[in-house]
């Protein structure tokens, strides 16, 4: 289905509310403050935890293992596990957005983590094991990229669902001066 040597960003055709998701952004983070070195907030957990707190951190960052050369998973923390939709989530817009995308999705959904990349940063020449990932921007700017083995590419669109197949290397860039963030769906 997929070929994993190239990476496509798609448009798709879904568009949503923009002013809903960023005063859902807005609101989630008046209760939490983004995870301090992982810049995230998971709104899907593996039900670990009972404290909404440790919750809405479980997950974030990489499932895998530090230097791990056979990408062995952390304990527990394999993508299928994340199916608790967080209470602080449950009600709101986002559980909307979360169950539509779910609704068309080729593969299962599994964690669901709102993303903040700060100004002038990237993440690390990486490769992800599922392979596809659905992106929302929620605050982008034309100076945040998707830099492939391929190419360069934007999601320019905010509130637009964009597909990402994620198995080849890649890494996300913000070279601008204001943070960016996006709500970000991995899949099984």
């Amino acid at each position: 289905m997929f070929n994993d040597n190239i990476i496509d960003v798609t448009e798709c055709d879904t568009q949503f509310n923009v002013l809903k998701l960023r005063l859902e952004l807005e609101l989630l983070l008046s209760k939490f403050n983004w995870h301090e070195s992982a810049g995230q907030l998971n709104l899907m957990h593996t039900g670990k935890f009972t404290d909404p707190a440790d919750q809405i951190y479980d997950g974030v960052g990489s499932l895998i293992k530090p230097r791990s050369l056979d990408r062995e998973y952390i304990e527990g923390k394999t993508r299928d596990k994340f199916t608790h939709l967080h209470d602080a989530v449950k009600g709101t817009y986002f559980e909307t957005v979360i169950n539509h995308v779910s609704s068309i999705s080729e593969r299962p959904i599994s964690r669901v983590r709102l993303m903040m990349l700060r100004a002038k940063t990237c993440y690390s020449w990486h490769k992800d094991d599922d392979a596809i990932r659905y992106h929302i921007p929620i605050i982008t700017n034309p100076r945040c990229f998707i830099v492939t083995e391929h190419g360069l590419y934007t999601m320019p669109k905010v509130g637009k669902l964009y597909s990402l197949v994620t198995t080849a290397m890649h890494t996300a860039m913000n070279a601008s001066f204001e943070d960016r963030v996006h709500l970000l769906f991995d899949t099984q």
